[in-house]
């Protein structure tokens, strides 16, 4: 018992446990969290800009008109990207989001219908949906068409957890103050202790004078008679 005893002892007063490989992954993953989510967001971004290319501007052969093309399909990716965030950003600050949520609305319904297109053009030509057994072709592309339909969704769940992780940035840490020291000195005195003020030449209470032996408090000293 005396050892199980020493043991618990030690656990309780002794120095905490060091956390260096716990405390290191935590801090890695804190800190890189928040630029994997706006470089993932960003791909499917250029992913959903893609494929407005693609449905809108198949290549004829002018160079010209594919350029510009591009760049609106690019224009679409850049305003799914920032116009979430905005929107996500006002909601976490209570703020109006009518005046940005059309927009953004024209924005993804254009980014899922040219999502959609892509994946019934080619989907059933794909060699993994072959492979599929026939009773189970029908099912499978079905949810193929809706899971390429829903990427720009992602976007938006993407730039909620990005405003989120910003607005946590944004708010003030508490900051540890330090006690002033009269605040000492005044809890001293409330506990009945008078310490001994700096500059100050009195003697703490432990080394005054000791009164008399045989002298009682109130207790006046007789004379001595020779």
């Amino acid at each position: 018992m005396g050892v199980f005893d020493g043991v618990f002892k030690q656990g309780q007063q002794g120095p905490g446990r060091p956390v260096g490989a716990g405390r290191a992954q935590e801090v890695w993953i804190v800190g890189v969290e928040h630029l994997v989510l706006r470089v993932v967001s960003l791909a499917f971004s250029f992913g959903s800009a893609y494929a407005i290319a693609q449905v809108f501007s198949p290549y004829n052969g002018d160079r010209i008109r594919l350029a510009v093309d591009f760049m609106i399909a690019g224009g679409f990716g850049v305003l799914g990207y920032f116009l979430s965030r905005s929107i996500a950003f006002r909601l976490f600050k209570k703020e109006s989001v009518w005046s940005y949520l059309p927009i953004c609305l024209v924005v993804e319904l254009v980014e899922v219908f040219c999502n959609y297109v892509m994946g019934v053009s080619e989907v059933p030509h794909a060699d993994w949906l072959q492979a599929v057994p026939l009773n189970q072709r029908p099912v499978i592309t079905v949810l193929a068409y809706i899971v390429l339909s829903i990427i720009p969704a992602v976007t938006l769940f993407l730039a909620v957890a990005d405003m989120d992780l910003e607005r946590r940035k944004q708010e003030p840490k508490a900051q540890v103050k330090t006690p002033h020291p009269m605040t000492y000195q005044q809890g001293y005195q409330q506990q009945g202790y008078q310490g001994v003020r700096p500059g100050s030449s009195a003697a703490p209470p432990a080394q005054q004078q000791r009164p008399q032996a045989g002298v009682q408090n109130g207790a006046v000293p007789l004379g001595v008679t020779r």
